[in-house]
């Protein structure tokens, strides 16, 4: 196994995860409740007297924003505390994307989705979330690219897979009303009552021409 210095991890690091620097967050848990905020430079004595004349961190004016330094990125690395990046930069791009899968088929909508980036010669990588019942896909680009096209280009590929699932569901239901007809669709799923609206046994009317359309769209 190839053993990297301590600088390699670190570099290595910073070139994938590319964000604010003047800002980022840490992990905080307390009880049940968990989650991430930006990390504060304040003075704990005088945040204290803040708070017994009723205040709260969030009224305390008198903190500033820690910045993102090669320490605050070591110290995550080696474990001593969990830091979150603000990825979106000022002029609203970003250096990488992710998108989140928590389903019961994560693993197979995370590798649809690398996928089809594969197909558009776009490098995506798969983690499995913290939690460990979910995955991230991730992207990352050569230049900070516009967050407003990174963001549609991934949920909307992310929301094909999803999309063809429920075409299939679809198909199953309308087999069961070709095959047994409506009544037994009724019977067997009365859930779905509201969705007898066309005539179903027919191949070129109602909902069968436009999901054939829609399917033609996704290949």
């Amino acid at each position: 196994m190839i053993q990297h210095s301590e600088d390699k991890k670190l570099n290595l690091f910073k070139s994938l995860f590319k964000g604010r620097e003047d800002v980022f967050a840490r992990r905080w848990e307390k009880g049940n409740k968990r989650g991430y905020m930006p990390a504060y430079d304040y003075d704990p004595y005088m945040y204290r007297l803040h708070a017994m004349k009723g205040g709260t961190f969030k009224n305390y004016q008198d903190k500033r924003y820690l910045p993102l330094t090669d320490q605050q990125v070591q110290k995550h690395l080696n474990g001593e505390q969990f830091i979150g990046i603000y990825p979106l930069l000022p002029d609203n791009t970003s250096w990488f994307i992710a998108a989140d899968f928590d389903k019961v088929n994560w693993v197979e909508n995370c590798r649809t989705l690398i996928n089809v980036c594969t197909e558009k010669e776009i490098p995506a990588y798969m983690e499995r979330s913290r939690s460990g019942e979910g995955g991230h896909v991730w992207v990352f680009f050569d230049k900070p690219y516009p967050a407003s096209r990174s963001y549609i280009y991934l949920n909307v590929n992310k929301n094909k897979q999803l999309l063809r699932q429920k075409l299939k569901s679809i198909d199953q239901d309308l087999n069961v009303i070709r095959n047994q007809g409506r009544q037994a669709f009724l019977e067997e799923q009365r859930e779905n009552f509201s969705r007898l609206i066309h005539d179903y046994t027919d191949e070129r009317k109602g909902f069968i021409v436009w999901k054939d359309k829609l399917e033609e769209r996704l290949l």
